[in-house]
């Protein structure tokens, strides 16, 4: 149970934290929510308290045969309101109860990034090197008398010939904001 607690925990830290998104935690958690001094039930209630994600669902029988037995869980950020939860009552479908609720769905736009590249895999590096060699960096009868001068004309020079061979084009990058790892 302690894996699967520490899994819960690491999920609701890396959504709280990592992505602005909702987060819908919901099935049998197999963790008495009932029992009073199941440490289950404290560790997990204290994983949620420390990212205020609330459980919704009443602690009522949810099993035919138990007297209580909240195992089946919803659980959310508290600033999502879950709506019209109904535990409907064990027999009705099977054995256990059913548990039935809504949840608003808040959509958030993809995150677009622009940026510059270029596209160094083409460049022609026989091509690059011949230029780079004639140009006047390389020249000897062209050397600046500082080393301003040689900082100037090697930046000058490199970016010319960066900005023949490698153009700078523009893409986007298109970000999920809510991704887990389950």
């Amino acid at each position: 149970m302690s894996i699967f607690l520490n899994k819960v925990s690491k999920n609701v830290e890396q959504s709280s934290t990592l992505y602005k998104c909702q987060i819908v935690i919901a099935g049998d958690f197999n963790v008495h929510m009932e029992a009073v001094d199941d440490p289950d039930k404290t560790q997990l209630n204290n994983i949620l308290q420390s990212f205020n994600c609330p459980q919704h669902v009443p602690l009522i029988s949810m099993h035919k045969s138990c007297r209580y037995s909240t195992l089946d869980l919803v659980i959310t950020k508290t600033d999502q309101v879950v709506d019209k939860l109904n535990v409907e009552p064990s027999g009705a479908i099977s054995d256990q109860s059913v548990i039935r609720w809504s949840l608003p769905v808040q959509r958030q736009s993809p995150l677009v990034q622009q940026r510059e590249v270029r596209s160094w895999a083409k460049v022609d590096r026989d091509e690059f090197r011949a230029t780079l060699v004639s140009s006047e960096l390389c020249d000897p009868d062209h050397r600046p008398d500082t080393a301003e001068g040689f900082f100037e004309l090697y930046h000058t020079v490199l970016q010319s010939l960066v900005d023949r061979f490698a153009l700078v084009r523009k893409i986007k990058l298109w970000c999920q904001t809510c991704i887990v790892d389950g």
